[in-house]
């Protein structure tokens, strides 16, 4: 990248397309490379994290997460992501907790409410899960 190698912005956005390609391994550099211009970039975490989880590797995604809440305690995406990471990683409770938080945050956030009743399914609370299913579909009926 030759444009503004040393904006972090520009490497996080640079990692987002390659993440969109496809390109998992050489997002992850660019997101790194962005968080070592700028220790405290909250979103790169929270992407690295999103990746991260994609890419199967949820423990370090959750730690990403975690950073970026850190940095941006109403991160209303790295809850989303974290509630994932955490329901991957079958620790249910938090992923609850995540989602709903990221819920509290913004009433409006299809994942969130689907982050929400993955975790209550699997407690086998499927009276509870349905509530965050019906939210999901009047949020975005072709929510997959």
């Amino acid at each position: 990248m030759d444009l503004a190698p040393q904006s972090p912005e520009a490497r996080n956005n640079l990692a987002n397309v390659l993440k969109e390609v496809g390109e998992f391994d050489a997002a992850e550099v660019e997101y790194k490379h962005a968080i070592s211009l700028n220790l405290d970039y909250a979103n790169a975490y929270q992407n690295l994290g999103s990746l991260l989880i994609e890419m199967g590797r949820a423990i370090d995604g959750i730690e990403a997460l975690r950073r970026a809440l850190s940095l941006k305690p109403d991160h209303e995406q790295a809850f989303v992501n974290l509630a994932a990471g955490l329901n991957q990683t079958e620790r249910l409770i938090e992923g609850a907790a995540a989602a709903r938080r990221a819920i509290e945050i913004n009433l409006d956030i299809p994942d969130a409410y689907n982050n929400l009743g993955i975790a209550l399914r699997a407690f086998g609370d499927y009276i509870g899960a349905e509530t965050p299913y019906r939210r999901v579909i009047e949020l975005n009926p072709a929510h997959a």
